[in-house]
């Protein structure tokens, strides 16, 4: 290790041990920190691992595919104690050799813990594996990616290394041999639907939702006309209805509808949603349905596509809101200008290759809301590395 790489390890250490002072023996209390210091841990992990060692990702990733596939994390955890690999063996149906194999990896890469030889045991990331439907299915919709992947180098020197901008024509398009979104790819398959969905349902898991930060009470139920006739909220593209239920949990005295709207296929799909919670049949790059309410809400949504589509869809919701009254609300993770996380760029990769899409900054996003019609107005920064929460009005309204 030269010397300039040895002060920057040591600067590393540094900021880690200022943090760790900061949170006063409590990280995982405070989000923030915890996000930056995993942040600096990544920096401090890849100044000490050799190249070689770096570039192996895409092995881990079939590891803890193969992983969810035999249910090795549920038999892991299933019961106290320790398990052998030929207890493993005989629960999961693989070869003791196999397995072994398996698990040596997932324990190099902290997945699983070595008691002893042929004895393991689970983590923390394994339990959260064996106990959530959400977390098994984000496994498997993301190995969806690694064929595309495989084929982005090519794509991108075919294309002249440009920015994927066509959703007909894109890198997964490119992978799989086809000419439709990702969305109507999948659409087709009820097994890759169910996948996705189920993965949205707890796509921010282990982060706070926007409703257990967001000032919703004096920002937005205040300000509402708080009749039970008027719309308080559209969940546009909102999937199964996760934020919706969230938000009616958390303040259950909130007057007015709420209204859920996404594709057919979604909504025919969701069967437990609160029965307060009104649903919609909804192509968003149809014209807004729901007009005047005081709340239009997108999740996740809009990072799923290029610049020019989004603007189609931020013009159908600004052309049904009401002067004066109504907010838009995104939930985008957003790009910081310099030293973005981890987290912020895999899911701008991850929207790159399925859908053309891209995890966005708050530059971009007001530059977005001016082409529609709408005002950026304030960027709400989540606790850690969660969803933002960014605000728009109507360009021609004043904000107090």
């Amino acid at each position: 290790m030269t010397t300039t790489q040895s002060q920057k390890v040591s600067d590393l250490i540094k900021q880690l041990s200022a943090i760790e002072k900061l949170s006063e023996s409590a990280l995982f209390e405070n989000d923030k920190l915890r996000s930056d210091a995993a942040h600096i841990v990544r920096k401090l992990s890849v100044e000490l691992e050799k190249p070689e060692d770096a570039i192996a990702l895409n092995t881990q990733v079939a590891a803890v595919k193969v992983g969810v596939d035999l249910e090795l994390f549920h038999h892991l955890g299933d019961g106290p104690g320790a398990k052998t690999v030929d207890e493993l063996a005989v629960r999961t149906g693989a070869d003791a050799e196999l397995l072994i194999r398996i698990l040596r990896l997932l324990v190099a890469i902290n997945w699983v813990d070595q008691v002893d030889e042929n004895l393991f045991k689970p983590t923390r990331i394994t339990n959260t594996l064996k106990d959530s439907k959400p977390m098994q299915a984000s496994v498997k919709h993301m190995y969806l990616a690694l064929p595309i992947y495989a084929k982005l180098p090519e794509y991108l020197k075919k294309t002249n290394y440009k920015s994927p901008t066509d959703v007909q024509d894109g890198p997964f398009q490119y992978a799989y041999n086809v000419k439709e979104p990702a969305f109507d790819y999948w659409a087709k398959d009820p097994v890759a639907t169910d996948t996705f969905n189920t993965f949205m349902t707890g796509v921010r898991a282990g982060r706070k939702n926007w409703v257990q930060w967001f000032p919703i009470q004096e920002h937005l139920i205040s300000g509402s006309t708080g009749n039970d006739e008027d719309t308080l909220i559209v969940d546009v593209g909102g999937g199964r209805g996760h934020d919706l239920n969230t938000f009616i949990k958390t303040f259950p005295g909130a007057k007015g509808r709420f209204v859920l709207e996404d594709l057919p296929v979604v909504i025919d799909d969701v069967n437990d949603r609160n029965p307060q919670i009104e649903a919609v049949k909804h192509n968003f790059f149809d014209k807004q349905p729901i007009h005047d309410a005081r709340v239009y809400f997108m999740h996740h949504v809009l990072h799923d596509w290029p610049d020019d589509d989004v603007v189609k869809i931020l013009t159908n919701v600004a052309k049904a809101m009401k002067p004066g009254y109504s907010r838009l609300l995104l939930g985008e993770n957003v790009l910081v200008d310099v030293d973005c996380h981890l987290y912020a760029t895999l899911i701008d990769w991850g929207m790159m290759v399925l859908h053309c899409g891209m995890t966005r900054t708050v530059g971009r996003w007001r530059m977005l809301c001016e082409r529609a019609g709408l005002k950026l107005v304030k960027f709400w920064p989540p606790p850690g590395d969660g969803d933002g929460i960014l605000e728009a009005v109507l360009a021609g309204d004043e904000v107090m």
